[in-house]
């Protein structure tokens, strides 16, 4: 059969290449210095930069943002603490490019959870 809910691994395939993409696409958002932390450091009340890792504010992982993007589910952190910034070059782009991902994380997830209860299903 190849009707509804039967090919659970679409949605599997469809996150995996999204995630290979945004891997490519958030690197080079870091590269061009588009990321930004959202909050400041308390002692020198200057931005984070996502290059340097501090003790007190977790590091950009750009092979980690995308897949934090697709599922909005689990919390990991990485959105809540870096977001494109709309006042640098490409910096909405990248913005709306997040967003879609996280419409499509949300899409992915809910088509999943549909076929897996289909399976699960008694009659």
């Amino acid at each position: 059969m190849t009707g509804y809910g039967y090919k659970l691994y679409r949605p599997f395939i469809w996150v995996l290449g999204l995630w290979g993409v945004g891997i490519l696409v958030f690197y080079f958002a870091q590269d061009m210095g588009i990321m930004h932390a959202t909050r400041t450091s308390p002692d020198k009340g200057h931005p984070y930069i996502a290059d340097n890792c501090t003790t007190d504010y977790p590091c950009y992982i750009f092979w980690l943002y995308p897949l934090a993007l697709l599922m909005p589910v689990l919390n990991l952190w990485l959105v809540s603490y870096w977001l494109p910034s709309l006042g640098v070059g490409w910096g909405w782009l990248y913005l709306v490019i997040s967003l879609v991902y996280i419409t499509l994380g949300w899409i992915l997830g809910v088509a999943l959870v549909a076929g897996v209860r289909h399976l699960l299903k008694t009659d």
